[in-house]
């Protein structure tokens, strides 16, 4: 019998659902020899079937706050509603996220966004005192714009439907078209945070200072440290006892006073706006080591620091579980509008350049659509721009 000739076995190209073009495997050509499989590895032309269980994911726990936080429960899928995905080796926490269980048909719902900027405009400053006072220190750090360019009340609709698109292994928003993330010029752009200068160490933020250096760096004594550093959170301070304390020194003639003030102030801003956290009335302690010398405090990168840190906080924002967020949110609402023109609330008349471009929006008062409407809008911009580009555009 003579020998049968075998048709080449076909070799299809593997794509994921959320993984970018640039990311999707080469297809084999029939003339390359793919290696053999080892006998203990899983082939990887296997799919396996997609099941609701509880993992626990580096990502989905937050340090921030100790407190008990609203979680959303699981609810089972079906084994005959289970979808057919490739293997998750590019995002090996999606079984976590919140896009798998809108894939299986349920709904996170909205996330409470936390936001502190009304508390940050509560510490009442005086404009018109000179620079010899709190604002020469205070200007020199690069955190002046903080307080006039953020976003009192967070879009809680319009975050929600970006957090669900973001992923921590690429930190970035995953589209149709690609991928898309926000950067150091967008951060100095929008905000006016310096992105150059000395890096903000995370080793150092592990290290809480005793009592005596803060009291030394707040020029406070020993009851007054008990109320603002007692309790089960030793390592942070009460954002109200820094405005009720320091607020009334920002005018003073010591020179110690006013140094002391500028300090309290400059905790008071990290904990509303840049670095905030779901406890919503503290700041670490840890952020004193960064303060001691107020001359050089404008040689760090602020901007580099927050983008870090709100990084973080939309990889803990993308579990399933988790109800809440915080981070600077102004940062992300500004870099929708600015990147999704469909999206975007009435411009401010009265913005003039070189003032940071999150002042260019003015959402506050504005009705913002419901999550639905967000996400259809959204989803039409996506699609307008998918057709328009070519598989090899990068964002």
């Amino acid at each position: 019998m003579g020998e049968q000739l075998m048709e080449p076995e076909k070799v299809y190209d593997k794509t994921r659902p959320i993984a970018s073009y640039r990311r999707r495997r080469v297809k084999i050509r029939s003339d390359q020899q793919e290696p053999p499989p080892s006998p203990s590895a899983e082939p990887q032309e296997q799919p396996y079937l997609v099941r609701t269980t509880n993992h626990d994911d580096s990502t989905g726990s937050d340090d921030d706050s100790s407190e008990s936080e609203e979680e959303h429960s699981a609810p089972p899928v079906d084994v005959s509603d289970m979808c057919l995905l490739p293997s998750p080796s590019l995002l090996p926490s999606f079984r976590t996220h919140v896009a798998y269980y809108i894939w299986s048909g349920t709904e996170r719902g909205v996330l409470k966004c936390h936001s502190h900027i009304s508390k940050l405009l509560s510490w009442k400053i005086d404009t018109d005192v000179e620079d010899r006072s709190w604002k020469s220190l205070f200007k020199k750090s690069g955190l002046l714009w903080v307080r006039s360019c953020s976003y009192k009340t967070p879009s809680k609709n319009l975050i929600a439907a970006f957090v669900e698109r973001w992923h921590p292994e690429t930190n970035s928003f995953h589209f149709p078209f690609g991928e898309m993330t926000i950067t150091l010029d967008d951060v100095h752009c929008l905000t006016g945070l310096s992105v150059v200068g000395l890096p903000v160490q995370s080793n150092r933020l592990e290290c809480t200072p005793g009592d005596k250096d803060v009291m030394n760096l707040l020029g406070i004594g020993k009851r007054q440290i008990k109320k603002a550093v007692g309790g089960k959170r030793g390592s942070s301070i009460k954002l109200p006892w820094l405005r009720k304390t320091y607020m009334k020194n920002m005018t003073s003639e010591d020179e110690n006073d006013v140094l002391y003030a500028a300090r309290a102030y400059v905790m008071y801003t990290f904990g509303c706006s840049i670095f905030a956290d779901k406890s919503g009335d503290r700041v670490p302690t840890a952020w004193l080591e960064y303060l001691e010398d107020m001359g050089g405090i404008h040689e760090y990168a602020w901007g580099a620091a927050t983008l870090a840190y709100l990084y973080r906080q939309l990889g803990l924002a993308s579990r399933f579980k988790t109800a809440q967020m915080a981070g600077y949110l102004t940062l992300l609402e500004a870099w929708i509008y600015e990147h999704f023109p469909s999206l975007r609330p009435p411009r401010n008349m009265d913005f003039q350049s070189p003032k940071p471009l999150s002042l260019r929006w003015a959402p506050e008062g504005h009705c913002g659509a419901t999550l639905t409407r967000v996400k259809i809008t959204l989803g039409r911009h996506v699609s307008s721009n998918t057709s328009r580009r070519t598989p090899n555009a990068h964002v």
